[in-house]
């Protein structure tokens, strides 16, 4: 691990912990930037992110009001319920204190962080971008052949058509962690993602 890369997580711990919710949740990186500690709760025994519109926040359109389970993966592996108490314990209101709200986006400074760290670690592809973390779950579950209306519900796209749009109630997120989220799995090596979590997140 290089001294500078970890210095950047320690004082910028949304670098740490975007990609990673992005890559096992699908969501936008606006409702991740702009999550409150008060969004993550218990459902029943399912941990979710709220995702909502309630007090600054904004959402694309009223499809993106949701509950996304937590990944067991970042449970489990990475502690983010760790990192979730630690802020908590120091009184703080966001899931990223550290994120202002330029031109109206918290996640703005991230969309400009995200390319430089690409060229930074070696990643040169043309079209790459934080988007590409949504795309990537969506089209893991396209290919492991996930229904779906399960997928639009996680993602927050909306549900269309007569019975299920209209008629049909939202999954609960027991249903959507255990037929979705859960089901996420990459054949990719984050070893090294969990060592830099023992250092960061003590």
């Amino acid at each position: 691990l290089q001294r500078g890369r970890v210095n950047t997580f320690t004082q910028h711990p949304h670098r740490y912990w975007l990609p990673l919710i992005g890559l096992f949740s699908g969501m936008r990186l606006e409702e991740m930037a702009q999550l409150h500690l008060s969004d993550i709760r218990q459902e029943g025994d399912v941990w979710v992110f709220d995702v909502n519109s309630a007090d600054e926040k904004d959402l694309k359109n009223q499809s993106s009001k949701r509950l996304v389970p937590v990944h067991p993966v970042l449970i489990d592996e990475f502690a983010f319920l760790g990192y979730f108490e630690s802020l908590k314990g120091r009184g703080e209101q966001r899931l990223f204190p550290e994120l202002t709200k330029g031109d109206y986006k918290y996640g703005k400074a991230v969309t400009k962080w995200f390319p430089r760290f690409l060229d930074t670690i070696g990643i040169i592809e043309p079209g790459l971008s934080f988007h590409s973390f949504r795309h990537n779950f969506i089209n893991f579950c396209k290919q492991n052949m996930i229904s779906e209306t399960l997928i639009m519900e996680v993602v927050g796209h909306k549900v269309r058509g007569e019975t299920l749009g209209r008629y049909g109630k939202r999954y609960t997120p027991a249903i959507l962690l255990s037929e979705v989220v859960s089901k996420v799995r990459y054949d990719v090596d984050l070893s090294n993602a969990r060592e830099m979590r023992d250092k960061l997140f003590k």
